[in-house]
């Protein structure tokens, strides 16, 4: 049987090599002892492990020893920890405190080195992150900005007939009608600050104008977003259910996809009222536009996603929507619809990575979905999620057909 020395280990420091005389090392927990007046028991308080120190007695011997131990003090003068590895405990990062050295004559080709360090952890430091989310929001608050001055400069109703009246407020509620109609469950709540427009556009500042409809669309969007875990539901009880795997009510693809339909270019009739007439049908229908496709955004840049497959849906969507604005905005919107997108598309990119992608399970025979979940996940509680995504008629026979599942 090998003796306990021969497994020690050849002892160095950055590479520079030496003999070792006996070896020590300390350690322990580091301890905070509390004492309180009219208590007898004091009060420990373990706040971790303390660092590891060890104490080495080197020597280097041989007709260079000289040469040898100018190696070695270099090494240990060295800034920051460096590499040793200990007869025992094998390689490890350590600090140089302190060394000593001994040359006596007696001794000829000989010096002793005592040595202390003690080890070091790996330098960690905060690592930073851009707030993609913040980034969308606040670009799309830049683009709504952006929008609301250029229709501050195009719209103007000053001296128009009634008809002229009457077509630019079709324009402009019935594009609002479109927004709130598609999300049914909202449009009651809409109609009534739709009416109010109604009896007041006439006299508002385009600023204000544009504030409103913007207003209205960013409240089709707040009020047809679903309850989430954590939210309340307005009569002071929290909602304790999961985030639901299946698409919510309101997706900034069902968002872009009521954005009014554009308007081609007027032609010139060569009457000023027609003319004005239809360059302010064009500006509240670009408003609308802008509108929709902003809040579609920032719906994006609020809205949990889970699942990456719907991330990447919601991202190819808001850029097709921000692509074709550009090729129609003038050129001080422009860079703000740029900007726009350029922001959506790496939140909702970061998010995508970040989810859970989707896979497909297809069963070999009808089944409930309790069963499918139990031998997806191992949960049969999952069934609902399966059920919702699929939009599965029957729970209880779901059929052999291609289900979109959640990969984990």
């Amino acid at each position: 049987m090998a003796s306990w020395t021969e497994k020690l280990r050849p002892a160095s420091f950055r590479g520079v090599g030496f003999e070792v005389d006996s070896l020590e090392g300390e350690g322990g927990r580091r301890v905070q002892i509390h004492e309180f007046p009219q208590r007898d028991e004091p009060l420990a308080e373990d706040l971790g492990r303390r660092a590891r120190g060890f104490a080495i007695e080197a020597f280097l011997h041989g007709a260079d020893f000289m040469v040898q131990l100018d190696k070695l003090l270099t090494a240990l003068e060295t800034a920051g920890p460096g590499e040793l590895i200990h007869p025992l405990h094998g390689t490890l990062q350590v600090q140089v405190e302190e060394y000593r050295y001994r040359v006596e004559r007696g001794e000829g080709r000989y010096v002793a080195v005592s040595i202390g360090l003690h080890e070091v952890g790996e330098r960690k430091y905060p690592s930073a992150a851009a707030d993609t989310q913040l980034a969308s929001l606040n670009a799309a608050d830049r683009g709504e900005l952006a929008e609301t001055d250029a229709f501050g400069r195009v719209f103007n109703m000053q001296g128009l007939p009634d008809w002229s009246y009457d077509q630019v407020g079709s324009a402009l509620f019935g594009g609002l009608d479109r927004v709130s109609t598609a999300f049914g469950q909202v449009q009651s709540a809409v109609s009534a600050g739709i009416a109010v427009l109604k009896g007041d556009w006439q006299r508002l500042l385009p600023s204000e104008l544009a504030g409103r409809v913007f207003g209205l669309v960013g409240q089709v969007r707040t009020l047809a977003m679903p309850l989430r875990a954590g939210e309340s539901s307005g009569d002071g009880v929290m909602q304790s259910a999961p985030v639901r795997s299946d698409p919510v009510s309101v997706t900034p693809v069902s968002l872009i996809a009521a954005r009014p339909e554009p308007l081609l270019p007027a032609a010139v009739t060569g009457s000023e009222v027609e003319d004005r007439t239809a360059v302010n049908v064009a500006a509240v229908t670009a408003l609308l536009d802008v509108a929709v496709t902003v809040e579609a955004v920032r719906l994006a840049a609020v809205l949990p996603w889970p699942i990456s497959d719907d991330a990447e849906a919601a991202s190819n969507a808001v850029a097709d929507a921000l692509d074709d604005l550009a090729g129609r905005v003038d050129g001080q919107r422009y860079r703000p619809v740029v900007q726009l997108r350029i922001a959506a598309v790496k939140d909702l990119g970061e998010r995508a990575r970040n989810g859970i992608p989707l896979g497909e399970y297809r069963a070999q025979a009808c089944q409930p979905s309790l069963v499918i979940a139990h031998r997806l996940y191992r949960d049969a509680a999952r069934a609902g999620e399966i059920v919702d995504r699929n939009r599965v008629v029957n729970p209880l026979r779901v059929p052999p057909v291609l289900l979109k599942v959640l990969s984990r």
